[in-house]
């Protein structure tokens, strides 16, 4: 496994709300850091930096602003979050900004 950035991750949802209630579509950004296997430091690189809108994408590279791993090679790494309003998630987007390919497996 090389280092990778998962710089943001934007989530599209279809939302029911209570019974009775119209079908609504929502995007929301993922709301709460649940766990992590590492981060390269508490700040510029941790995994909070996944939470709220992109501070580096569209640009590439090796940006902080992004999560990135303590090592920087030879480990699997995981990242867990949390939403702020439960729903029915439809579509996810995982920008990858620096050496893309690293994502193996999402679990929703």
């Amino acid at each position: 496994i090389i280092t990778f950035s998962v710089e943001d991750v934007d989530v599209y949802a279809s939302w029911f709300g209570n019974p009775g209630d119209a079908y609504v579509t929502i995007k929301q950004w993922l709301g709460s850091v649940v766990g992590y296997s590492s981060q390269y430091n508490d700040s510029s690189w941790s995994a909070s930096q996944c939470l709220g809108p992109p501070k580096v994408y569209p640009r590439y590279g090796d940006i902080n602003g992004a999560w990135a791993p303590s090592a920087s090679t030879g480990t699997q790494e995981f990242l867990e979050f949390g939403i702020e309003k439960p729903c029915r998630i439809t579509k996810l987007n995982i920008y990858e900004t620096y050496n893309t390919g690293g994502i193996v497996k999402v679990i929703i």
